[in-house]
């Protein structure tokens, strides 16, 4: 119970914004975890956590969770994890400026996706590579949000995960100077977050911030 108590107490952190505090249980969640032995269960809780720590802004310890992750889950066996970690991995050195480590990592991570058959899975891992590809400087990025927002808006256009998307083609519009499509982009996403995740919510921030970049 109260293994199940830590990891819906790092849902709610992670959904209302609260990072430090959802770190915190997750770390309870990977430490009790790593206790019950449970090898699966062990690398999710690892996953969450490096998860988390990347959200937090501490790079270096969400690598170090995330290869610890990643370590679980194939000693487990548990591909659909070992995917998701992978993902971790690749948006993780995209945050790091490693744009050729990320893309590197993205070709085993789209092995890992394709045996899954998940289109969740495949549409994070189109996001990944987009911003794989727009660190590196090349012109692929676009491709890879376009089909990533395709993936997830075919499963539910309202959620979470096509505002950010929606975010980062905004952010790619803006870049080229494109300001009616980065605003269409931006004020989409906003209403996403706004009644889904709250006004105070740090990604409803962010989507308002990025808005008014363009009105600057």
């Amino acid at each position: 119970r109260a293994c199940c108590r830590d990891r819906e107490g790092a849902r709610t952190g992670e959904r209302t914004g609260r990072y430090k505090e959802a770190r915190a249980r997750a770390t309870t969640l990977a430490t009790d975890a790593a206790a019950v032995g449970f090898g699966p269960l062990v690398a999710e809780t690892l996953l969450a956590r490096g998860e988390l720590e990347e959200q937090d802004g501490d790079l270096a310890a969400a690598l170090a969770t995330l290869a610890d992750a990643a370590h679980a889950a194939g000693a487990a066996r548990d591909d659909a994890t070992s995917a998701k970690v992978l993902l971790a991995l690749v948006g993780v050195h995209v945050e790091k400026g490693e744009a050729q480590a990320a893309l590197a990592l993205g070709v085993a991570a789209d092995s890992a996706v394709e045996r899954e058959h998940d289109p969740g899975l495949a549409a994070d891992l189109a996001v990944q590579l987009g911003m794989a590809h727009d660190a590196a400087g090349d012109d692929q990025a676009q491709r890879f949000l376009e089909s990533a927002l395709a993936l997830r808006q075919a499963q539910d256009p309202s959620t979470v995960a096509v505002a950010e998307i929606l975010n980062k083609l905004g952010g790619l519009a803006a870049r080229r100077g494109d300001d009616a499509k980065a605003r269409t982009d931006y004020e989409a996403a906003l209403k996403i977050v706004s009644e889904q995740l709250g006004r105070d919510h740090p990604a409803t921030a962010i989507t308002h911030a990025n808005l008014c970049y363009l009105d600057a």
